[in-house]
């Protein structure tokens, strides 16, 4: 089946194309030979293997590199010695110009100052697509940059990839493990994974997942996680994401389990941080979760999950920040912050917000469970129509969205009626019993409990003011409270806890 589909796929590309095709290892033994050997408008097509050398981009438009199987097979490796793509002041590359479907990993780089050991960017904008980059390693003396991706004035994309367990080792100044974006352009990542980065640096750790200086990045269903620092720095800033002088858009975004190591005397913002220099920073997010982001002794960070500094600009919609371990602040700093909507540990005044345990999944596991009061607790104003993992968002259609990166799926045909005021419910969640109280005397009314999955599970007639439901045997969850009355239907969500 592989050997039809690519050769359903070199037909398909040959068809939209007079440009040449240019086979590697069949025609040509070497990426570099085969990319040196392109006009404006070439592909080169790479059977799985591993190809073992550096490449260096030439300077010729719209050249597509792509791997016929995926990044699974199709390595290239910068086999320890160079870094492994660079694309170094090229002005005919733009988002034209592809690489697809490869593993590039084994990049080394050893001096004083070191920028970018997997792929190097500088000053164009390459687009790339389902690359994994990983194993990527910088040993700088002084000032290392980007041991996955280093992307300097430029604006590429970034597709469905991920980028992991690539390294950056400095005696004084660490500046991004997995990726580094500085000096102007915006860069978009849209499902992309930057996990499990490592910064070590004896002075500053800053943004050991992302770090970006004067910069702009957009990052779309992209989760930020596990990235950690070495020990005994002296400042730990944004292990999650380190951001300054530019504009920041998460959408559909975890950033979770990144950590700051002991030893050191500075804690800023474990998950993320933003700094004003001399150009304003801001930053947006909507519908992101911002969780266990902390110190690997538990000790206090200065805001664990957001820190601002004087002059920067966030708005927050949708979004849930709440870490059990992480000091004495989720959101701290001083920067202009707007939150709504949101679910904020120790609080944070604004339209909507709640302060609450969002109920996660796990300790682990940051979808929501079912008794999570985060459901249906967003607002639809500008909100993805899409969760991190590409579910509808609101869940059923018609209701509002959650708050947090994911969307839980809720029985479709049951819609919480939530403007009516004739019927309350209190307390909301509850754990062994709770109160429907009308407004008005009631006679004959019919009250059915249902679940999640829009199973029937007890139905009470009634008559009355006030009718208490208890817990019984219902287990912790969302549940529904559907009440008819002369044909009327009232909708409403319970929470057993």
């Amino acid at each position: 089946m592989k050997k039809i589909y690519s050769s359903l796929f070199i037909i398909l590309i040959y068809s939209s194309s007079f440009a040449n095709i240019r086979m590697v290892p069949a025609t040509y033994t070497t990426i570099q030979a085969a990319l040196s050997a392109c006009v404006m408008g070439d592909t080169v097509l790479v059977q799985p293997g591993t190809y073992v050398g550096h490449i260096s981009w030439p300077n010729v438009a719209n050249i597509k590199l792509y791997a016929v199987g995926d990044s699974s097979n199709t390595t290239i490796s910068g086999n320890n010695v160079n870094n492994v793509i660079s694309f170094s002041s090229l002005s005919a590359v733009d988002s034209n110009t592809v690489v697809r479907g490869f593993k590039i990993t084994d990049g080394h780089l050893l001096g004083s100052t070191c920028h970018g050991g997997g792929i190097y960017i500088s000053g164009c904008s390459p687009k790339f697509n389902a690359i994994a980059v990983t194993g990527n390693h910088i040993g700088a003396i002084n000032w290392g940059y980007g041991a996955g991706v280093y992307c300097s004035n430029s604006s590429s994309r970034f597709y469905n990839s991920s980028i992991r367990a690539n390294v950056t080792d400095s005696a004084s100044w660490g500046y991004g493990g997995g990726v580094y974006l500085g000096g102007g352009g915006t860069v978009v990542f849209k499902n992309v994974k930057i996990e499990n980065n490592i910064v070590n640096s004896s002075s500053w750790n800053y943004g050991t997942g992302l770090y970006s200086s004067g910069a702009s990045a957009t990052l779309v269903n992209c989760t930020v996680k596990g990235n950690r620092t070495g020990v005994n720095a002296s400042w730990y800033y944004g292990t999650g994401i380190y951001f300054e002088g530019g504009a920041l858009t998460l959408i559909n975004v975890i950033v979770a389990s990144n950590t700051q190591n002991t030893g050191g005397n500075f804690y800023y913002g474990a998950g993320i941080y933003l700094n004003h220099l001399s150009t304003s920073t801001t930053a947006t997010l909507m519908n992101v979760t911002v969780t266990d982001n902390h110190k690997t002794d538990n000790g206090s960070v200065n805001g664990a999950g957001l820190y601002t500094t004087t002059g920067d600009t966030v708005n927050v919609v949708n979004s849930i920040f709440w870490n059990a371990n992480g000091g004495p602040t989720e959101i701290g700093g001083s920067g202009t912050v707007t939150v709504v909507y949101s679910d904020v540990r120790n609080s944070f005044t604004g339209t909507g917000n709640i302060l609450t345990n969002p109920l996660f999944a796990s300790a682990t596991d940051f979808h929501l469970s079912s008794a999570s009061p985060c459901i249906n607790a967003g607002t639809l104003t500008g909100a993805p129509s899409f969760d991190l993992e590409n579910n509808p968002r609101p869940s059923p259609a018609g209701s509002n969205p959650d708050m947090g990166c994911y969307e839980i799926s809720q029985p479709v045909g049951i819609t919480e009626v939530t403007q009516n005021t004739d019927v309350s419910i209190a307390p909301n969640p509850f754990t062994e019993q709770t109160t429907i109280t009308f407004t008005e005397e009631q006679k004959n009314v019919s009250v059915k409990i249902i679940d999640m999955l829009g199973k029937e599970i007890n139905t009470i007639n009634f008559s009355g003011q006030q009718l208490i439901i208890e817990k019984g045997e219902m287990k912790q969850g969302i549940y529904f409270v559907e009440i008819a009355n002369q044909g009327n239907v009232i909708t409403k969500k319970i929470i057993v806890q």
